[in-house]
């Protein structure tokens, strides 16, 4: 459909297209093919069923507390948003939390929301989010500087999340 942006005559006097070269070169080209990967890669892990893998892994691990399964889920969701859409991975593994949840006992919420936060988590790479990639894209913090800092904040927010979800299940959940 955007190729013909390129025939389609904008109704100007010079007959120009309502899309010319000129102004496409001026698109962030990087920072759209990060996102579309991130989305691809979403899929790639649906149809490859890693999804379902990851499921029958953490409902089948040897430490079967709420506390251990909220950290694993969002560490494990907060680690994921870094390379895909946080969208895509909320879409993709908000099924498997839910599996997860009742193999354990847990409400669904229980899982569901560390996932959910923990997707909003994104602070090391410039594909994870449209400002990481703005603020990589000024060329004024370098790729090992951002995934530095980066690791520490997510870290800090998976411990920060976990806890607060453990500590609130019973006022917010109920199993």
């Amino acid at each position: 459909a955007s190729i013909a942006l390129f025939a389609w005559p904008s109704g100007s006097e010079k007959g120009e297209p309502l899309l010319v070269w000129k102004d496409t070169k001026k698109l962030p080209w990087g920072i759209l093919l990060l996102f579309g990967g991130g989305i691809s890669l979403a899929k790639g892990l649906e149809v490859t069923n890693i999804v379902d893998l990851v499921g029958e892994w953490i409902s089948n691990s040897p430490i079967q507390s709420a506390l251990f399964s909220i950290l694993l889920v969002c560490a494990f969701s907060v680690f994921l948003t870094e390379v895909m859409s946080n969208v895509a991975l909320v879409s993709v593994f908000i099924p498997v939390s839910f599996v997860i949840a009742r193999n354990l006992g847990l409400s669904e919420m229980q899982l569901a929301l560390p996932l959910t936060v923990g997707a909003s988590c994104a602070f090391m790479f410039p594909i994870s989010t449209p400002p990481n990639a703005i603020v990589f894209s000024s060329g004024y913090i370098r790729m090992n500087q951002m995934a530095r800092s980066g690791i520490l904040l997510n870290l800090i927010c998976v411990v920060i999340i976990s806890l607060y979800c453990y500590f609130f299940q019973d006022f917010f959940f109920t199993a």
